[in-house]
């Protein structure tokens, strides 16, 4: 251990029961795969603070930026892992030449300041592109923005992705993930829920909504035990904004039929039946295409593309 390099890295969240968490985990277990002869020290000594304020995400982020520097200086090898969306540019801006940056992140589709975020995640996107020999996304979204080309890597959220079991005695008919977030659209999907638990039974992970039969309120778990409730349930309907999110993945993986948002797309990385669109801003419509679905007779093949991520860590 004496003789090996060091790697000084930020990791605003590694933890196992939200997306952004195991984001960043994956990509940790990632470098240290691809870099066996060096010691990761994490420079992150706020972990046990409240991680979901604007403080943590975002004033802490830039603070974490300029101490990558006095390891830069020193000639260390520095990596930032996340938080990392693509608007915001002033970190982009102020990390250390040669970074290893972990995936970056961001929606196209929000429901609040949408003009602003577009014009301010094209300036990110403009900086990465010209100080970063190679960028690594959680997703596809921002791919139109860029020629083909190998310094651009996609998809990070499918990165050890795996189809599971599925057969087993289903307890629920649906499931859904409900967080206090301004892009998740809460009042439609808490809407969905109680329409359709008047027949069905819903299990709910994440905030606990309402108190009503048929509901059943699971509160904020592990991905772990989120993975056991996904197992027995039949269909799941996901949040708006992000069309790759992992629990949207795990219900994929697990062969639920997943009602997502009818803005995005899903692309040849991953094709399957079990991916059904519905129009988030049409209650009437929506609830009418996700009781109307006979479960039963939807093929349940996937085919995804598994990617060489270890490529992006090659010569940063």
């Amino acid at each position: 251990m004496k003789n090996k390099k060091i790697i000084y890295y930020w990791a605003s969240n590694i933890s196992n029961n939200n997306g952004e968490g195991i984001l960043g985990d994956n990509f940790l277990k990632l470098m240290k795969i691809n870099f066996k002869n060096y010691k990761f020290v994490s420079l992150n000594k706020f972990k046990y603070i409240n991680q979901n304020t604007f403080f943590y995400k975002y004033i802490l982020t830039i603070w974490a930026g300029l101490l990558l520097w006095k390891y830069y200086i020193f000639g260390k090898k520095v990596s930032y892992i996340n938080f990392l969306p693509a608007w915001n540019f002033i970190l982009i801006l102020i990390l250390p030449p040669g970074t290893i940056l972990g995936p970056v992140t961001g929606s196209y589709n929000r429901s609040k300041y949408n003009f602003v975020i577009k014009i301010l995640t094209l300036i990110g996107l403009k900086i990465l592109n010209l100080r970063n020999k190679k960028i690594l996304f959680s997703h596809n979204f921002f791919s139109k923005y860029f020629k083909k080309n190998k310094k651009y890597f996609y998809n990070f959220l499918l990165y050890n992705f795996k189809i599971k079991n599925s057969s087993r005695t289903k307890k629920y008919d649906y499931i859904f993930y409900i967080k206090k977030h301004h892009n998740k659209m809460n009042s439609f999907l808490i809407k969905l829920i109680i329409k359709l638990s008047e027949n069905y039974k819903v299990c709910v992970v994440g905030e606990k909504i309402i108190s009503k039969k048929n509901v059943f309120n699971m509160g904020f778990v592990s991905r772990a035990k989120t993975l056991k409730l996904i197992y027995l349930s039949k269909a799941a309907v996901t949040s708006p904004e992000n069309l790759y999110s992992y629990f949207l993945l795990d219900c994929v993986s697990c062969k639920l039929i997943v009602f997502f948002n009818k803005n995005y797309k899903s692309n040849k990385d991953l094709k399957t039946e079990l991916l059904r669109p519905i129009d988030f801003h049409n209650y009437s419509k929506s609830i009418k295409i996700i009781e109307g679905m006979n479960l039963k007779k939807i093929n349940k093949k996937i085919y995804f593309k598994s990617y060489k991520f270890n490529d992006y860590l090659i010569d940063l």
